[in-house]
């Protein structure tokens, strides 16, 4: 029972530590964090499409991340860390889901035009 006791309090020890280090140091020095602005429109009448999904994830990874949807105006910003190239997937309803490909993060208004589905 006194072994048990002794190895859940070391194990507590070192949890408790990796948090407060993880506390202290955050992420990794040299990662900056970016916005970057989207505006979805429709390839044909260039008029702004709300509610398309956005989904992301850093190029070779399997998961996409959520990113949100755009608001009325077609409108939507993701923030993502300096770690170029990103992968990006627009959804919306009745249109052809746009895959693209980012590789510079500076700060700029990136239009994406989507097709209806035919």
């Amino acid at each position: 029972m006194r072994k048990w006791v002794r190895n859940l309090l070391k194990g507590t020890s070192l949890s408790t530590a990796l948090f407060i280090f993880q506390a202290c140091y955050g992420m990794p020095q040299g990662y900056e964090d970016f916005e970057l602005e989207f505006q979805v429109i429709d390839g044909d009448t260039k008029k702004p499409i709300p509610d398309a999904g956005v989904m992301f994830r850093q190029t070779g990874d399997e998961s996409w991340m959520n990113a949100g949807k755009t608001d009325q105006s077609g409108h939507t910003d993701i923030r993502v860390y300096d770690i170029p190239p990103l992968d990006l997937k627009f959804e919306a309803e009745s249109y052809q889901a746009k895959d693209t490909c980012i590789t510079d993060l500076s700060p700029r208004t990136i239009t994406i035009e989507m097709r209806k589905e035919q």
